[in-house]
């Protein structure tokens, strides 16, 4: 009897074993955790290309003493395309500063024409600017591929102006500035991330290149009782609006 009860009992707890194990692999599988994907750095050097529209205001201003003083100013439309190279550090988790230079093509120019004693005088100021450069710091906020910055440092240009005014007399007036002009620029842009290298963004930028001063004076003749030695000045700011395509080549 006692062979028959430990036999009973070996079959019945095998038969619980069994089924446990067929119920245990009825059970669901949990699936793995998804993993999130990692988060986009601003980390590193980049270049690119820029296109846009430029509005630049150039202010004329010229004095004959004792005789006559004009002032005029305009604004000018022009394209404005060149191109840019920076570099961006990442703060944790989300600040990024950077540095950008960038080189534009752009044309603006500003013709006024004056003329004083009964028509005796006439003459023309003429300003033109050809390119622009900055040289900037950007520091701004990310939302993983979005980047909201602010920007802001040196603006350069050249700037040509000349005075040229002829006297009934044939008496002639000239001068003359030619010179890369330095001043300062200052805006804001968004870029996105669109790939693990490549990003787009849009750009607004004021600059100001200051005011030139410049002497005109007599060139021929000294029949006329005009004074030989005349002011001249022409300032130059402005604004853009550009898009841009960057590839960061490093890391």
């Amino acid at each position: 009897m006692r062979r028959t009860f430990l036999a009973s009992t070996a079959l019945t707890t095998s038969t619980a074993i069994m089924g446990g194990a067929a119920w245990a692999a009825d059970l669901p599988v949990k699936a793995p955790p998804v993993r999130a994907p990692a988060a986009y750095s601003w980390n590193g050097c980049y270049g690119g290309v820029n296109a846009g529209g430029a509005w630049a205001r150039i202010k004329h201003d010229l004095v004959v003493p004792g005789e006559a003083a004009f002032s005029s100013s305009e604004r000018d439309t022009s394209f404005t395309g060149g191109g840019q190279l920076g570099c961006n550090w990442q703060l944790d988790p989300n600040w990024v500063v950077g540095v950008e230079g960038d080189f534009n093509y752009l044309s603006a120019s500003h013709n006024s024409g004056f003329a004083f004693s009964g028509e005796d005088t006439v003459g023309n100021q003429q300003t033109k600017m050809r390119w622009l450069g900055t040289l900037r710091a950007r520091f701004g906020y990310s939302w993983n591929r979005v980047l909201i910055y602010g920007t802001g440092g040196l603006a350069f240009g050249d700037v040509k102006s000349s005075v040229l005014a002829v006297t009934n007399d044939g008496d002639v007036f000239a001068g003359s500035y030619s010179k890369v002009r330095f001043g300062w620029a200052a805006g804001a842009g968004v870029e996105y991330a669109f790939a693990d290298r490549w990003s787009a963004k849009l750009e607004y930028l004021h600059f100001d290149l200051g005011s030139v001063d410049y002497l005109v004076t007599q060139v021929s003749g000294g029949t006329n009782n005009l004074p030989p030695v005349w002011n001249a000045s022409a300032k130059v700011n402005g604004d853009l609006v550009r898009v841009g395509l960057n590839y960061r080549f490093w890391p």
